[in-house]
């Protein structure tokens, strides 16, 4: 399972890989430089509209899978 950090990790890297400031990125998703923060850092309780279009921007893909807790 992976945590959110793990996640906000994940587009960091890709954010920065393409070349895009929050500031940029939120421009081009429509979502607020601050939010965009939030994601990266692992603390995002926005809405999944957001964070799809945030993903979607980076060319990331979200994954749901079914997992048994130990």
């Amino acid at each position: 399972m992976t945590d959110m950090s793990e996640i906000g990790a994940k587009i960091r890297s890709a954010r920065k890989a393409k070349g895009f400031s929050q500031e940029v990125l939120g421009q081009k998703t429509g979502v607020a430089r601050y939010r965009v923060s939030q994601m990266e850092n692992g603390c995002y309780q926005g809405r999944i509209s957001d964070f799809l279009k945030v993903l979607s921007a980076l060319h990331l893909d979200l994954v749901v899978e079914d997992w048994i807790p130990f």
